[in-house]
């Protein structure tokens, strides 16, 4: 016994059933993230979740005493707060960013990144979450692989350089 075919729609069929069905406008927040992040690229609410990581910005506030003193052997003024958040201010849009160009403007995104990265390290030791997202840029570069982990290396290796000039403890 042969299968039963399934009825076919003819095109005014489905014309007539696409405009019974209308779909809401989105949401001002949908068009907002649809603004920020381009559709096309299909990342859909990642990007934006991607940025709670931008929490651990805030650590050695969390845990420094109102002297600025906080653990042993860290000194972080708590004056240095603002500077974190103006660090935060300069790297939204080149997160962004990062997210609707491409070729070279892409990797200026990255470096900028990054260089906020190196910038805010000596008034914030958990700056390094600036490398971090400019590795995941690195990473999603539009070039040859050894091209995006050199990307990667010469970063890191400049990271290390700083960290190790400002005499920070390296962690295994």
């Amino acid at each position: 016994m042969l299968p039963a075919r399934a009825p076919t729609r003819s095109a005014e069929g489905v014309r007539e059933y696409d405009a019974a069905v209308k779909t809401p406008p989105p949401s001002p927040l949908l068009r907002l993230r649809q603004w920020l992040v381009p559709d096309s690229l299909e990342l859909g609410w990642t990007p934006l979740s991607l940025l709670g990581y931008l929490v651990f910005l805030f650590v050695p506030f969390v845990f420094a005493d109102a002297s600025g003193g906080g653990n042993p052997g860290s000194s972080i003024p708590v004056g240095h707060i603002g500077l974190t958040l103006v660090s935060i201010v300069a790297f939204l849009p080149l997160y962004f960013l990062g997210y609707r160009v491409s070729g070279h403007r892409e990797v200026l995104a990255m470096l900028g990144i990054a260089a906020l990265g190196y910038a805010l390290l000596p008034f914030n030791p958990f700056a390094n979450t600036y490398l971090i997202y400019a590795a995941g840029f690195a990473a999603m570069l539009c070039q040859a692989l050894w091209q995006r982990v050199a990307w990667l290396f010469a970063t890191s290796v400049i990271f290390l350089v700083e960290v190790m000039w400002l005499g920070y403890p390296l962690f295994i």
